[in-house]
């Protein structure tokens, strides 16, 4: 993933960012690359779904 962003990056010059993972697989995300990750569910905990 992180190649083809560079790729995009040398068409595209407003491509900065590489947006890749979550909480549970933020490790692996930032291994890969990414310079963005979705943590909220570390911030904030799991989302409560029962009022649905």
């Amino acid at each position: 993933m992180a190649e083809s962003c560079e790729a995009l990056k040398d068409r595209f010059t407003t491509v900065d960012t590489l947006s890749l993972g979550m909480t549970d697989d933020m490790e692996a995300a930032i291994a890969a690359g990414s310079t963005m990750v979705r943590i909220g569910t570390a911030i904030f905990g799991a989302r409560d779904y029962s009022a649905r």
